[in-house]
């Protein structure tokens, strides 16, 4: 932990809560802009944001629209690939502050619906990290 000269801990910044189900910001009860671990926004933009689809910050997100097949036998490592190259996550995994678990797919209504669980390492306990599994969903 850093302690500033003063004795005072410094500011940590966090990150916006963005949910990409209503590709909103989310409000907590007092009607706030309600925050998230930096970890977290990293991985829920990894996986709610197309790539391309942000002109200031291209290379954000996923590229799992332009899986075109869903009938092809190469679809559960085409999904899987899609994911683990999402931006920021794949940044995130190789600087070990996150890991995924387990990356799962189905097909629904014509489309494709991807689950992705892991685990943020920044804020986990290491002798409970099962308690700080997250699960995004995305649809295509």
């Amino acid at each position: 932990t850093t302690t500033l000269p003063s004795g005072r801990r410094p500011y940590l910044a966090g990150g916006i809560y963005y949910d990409g189900a209503t590709k909103d910001l989310k409000l907590n009860t007092d009607g706030q802009i309600a925050g998230v671990h930096p970890v977290d926004e990293g991985m829920a933009l990894s996986l709610s944001v197309d790539a391309g689809s942000i002109p200031a910050a291209p290379t954000t997100g996923n590229k799992l629209r332009q899986i075109r097949y869903l009938g092809s036998p190469s679809l559960t490592d085409d999904v899987r690939s899609a994911v683990l190259s999402a931006f920021p996550l794949s940044r995130l995994v190789a600087a070990g502050k996150a890991t995924v678990t387990k990356i799962e797919h189905r097909i629904r209504n014509s489309g494709l619906e991807v689950t992705v669980s892991y685990i943020n390492l920044v804020t986990a306990d290491p002798r409970n990290v099962m308690q700080h599994e997250k699960r995004l969903e995305w649809y295509a």
